[in-house]
Order: C-alpha cells, then sequence, then structure tokens
C-alpha cells in the first residue's frame, strides 16, 4: 500500500517536471520564433565597424529593421538604441560630430527623455561639431576644460543611484510613441555602451572601430559613477 503511493507520487513528480520541462521549451521556442526579449534577460553584446552584422547571433540587431544602406549599419543600431530610450540617456564623448545620432537625441527629446551630454573641450569649436545644435533644442550640454575627456560612451535608461539629475527637469515618461517602426527592447537595467568610437562619420563608417552593449548592473553603476563626476566637474556649453 505506502509502496503504490510511493510510487504514483513519484509519477505525479515526475510528470510535473516533464510538463515543466516542455513548457519552457516551448516559450523558448515561440520567443525565438517571435523575436521577443525577456526584458530581465542580460544583454553583452560586442560590435565592430567594417564587419559584416549578424542578426541571427544579436538580439539587439535582430531587434532593427535596416533601412540605410549597409555602410551606415553601424550607425543605424547607435541610432535605434537612442531612439528606443523611454527615460533617461546619458552621453560623455570625446568628439561628437554625427548628425544622424545628434538628430536622434533631439527626437527623443521632444518625447520627454531626460538627455545629459558631456563633451571635451575641444568640440565647443571644432568643425561639424553638434553641441550647438543640441544645445539650441534645450538639451543639457556639458564641456570639460579640466582634463581631456577621451570617453566614448553613454548611458541608456539607467536606474539612478543618486539624485544629483533628478531635480533637472520634470520626472521621465512612461510611454510614448516614436517615429522609428523598429525599436529596441531596452533591459530593465538600461545599457552601456561604451568602445574606441567617438560619434564621428568617419568612426562610424571608415575606421575599424569597436564598441560593446551591456546591461550589465555592476557596469552600468561604474559608468554611471564616472559620468556623475565629470558632470559635476564640466561646465555648462
Amino acid at each position: 500500500m505506502v509502496l503504490s503511493k510511493l510510487l504514483k507520487y513519484f509519477g505525479i513528480g515526475v510528470g510535473v517536471i516533464i510538463c515543466g520541462e516542455i513548457y519552457c521549451e516551448s516559450v523558448k521556442v515561440l520567443r525565438d520564433r517571435f523575436r521577443i526579449q525577456d526584458e530581465m534577460e542580460e544583454v553583452n553584446e560586442v560590435f565592430r565597424t567594417r564587419n559584416p552584422i549578424d542578426d541571427n547571433k544579436s538580439i539587439l540587431v535582430r531587434q532593427i529593421k535596416f533601412c540605410r544602406e549597409p555602410t551606415l549599419y553601424i550607425t543605424e543600431i547607435l541610432e535605434n538604441l537612442l531612439l528606443s530610450a523611454r527615460k533617461t540617456i546619458h552621453v560623455a564623448m570625446y568628439i561628437f560630430t554625427s548628425k544622424i545620432l545628434a538628430d536622434a537625441l533631439k527626437s527623443v527629446y521632444e518625447k520627454g527623455v531626460k538627455i545629459y551630454v558631456i563633451v571635451d573641450h575641444t568640440m565647443e569649436a571644432a568643425s561639424g561639431t553638434q553641441t550647438q545644435n543640441l544645445k539650441e533644442k534645450g538639451i543639457a550640454v556639458k564641456i570639460c576644460y579640466s582634463n581631456t575627456l577621451h570617453h566614448k560612451f553613454c548611458l541608456i535608461d539607467v536606474p539612478y543611484n543618486n539624485n544629483i539629475f533628478a531635480t533637472e527637469g520634470s520626472s521621465a515618461i512612461d510611454e510614448m510613441n516614436c517615429d522609428k517602426p523598429c525599436q529596441v527592447n531596452i533591459p530593465k537595467n538600461g545599457i552601456l555602451i561604451n568602445g574606441s568610437l567617438n560619434w564621428t562619420r568617419e568612426a562610424l563608417t571608415s575606421n575599424y572601430e569597436n564598441f560593446i552593449v551591456t546591461s550589465n548592473r555592476n557596469v552600468i553603476n561604474e559608468y554611471y559613477d564616472e559620468f556623475v563626476e565629470r558632470w559635476k566637474d564640466s561646465e555648462n556649453l
């Protein structure tokens, strides 16, 4: 009697496990088929300029419907990431002359995204600089004079770990409509974009460059803290 009950419960347990495995596998198949990203899934992707884009290996890229010429695919990846922002964008960039990326910032700024940009002092009067263009739109732009700001990183929708920006502008919006038909699902931790890449046409289309996109919270916190420090010791444009 006891043995039969044990076998019965054992069979039920095995059945539950098998059903659970089938369910998990079915969800995975559906997510892959419809290209759905779990917003809690950690993103760690590497991109290199002058290399073909493999959308089969990239959670981010397979959400983008490319509409520009192939030589601008890297630009378009960054453009789509910026256009996907829902809350905040923080940019620390040595050289910023890309009009496409500046226009993407202005587009989401118009929809309520809070944007903060720091550039090196050489950008104040450099040919093609986008700093004045951004400032005239109302975007907060600061210039680093103390030392050469050689950073090339951007933070999108990262949670605040201090309130230095909390009083600058209204609170971020939760929903917004964007002009781009295909946007990237930004993970809950937000994302960091970092690498050798300045935001210039030459860097994006001609040079051998690299950048990573990650949602790793520990890495994001380090870069956010660095942005805060550079923001404090930089001056308004």
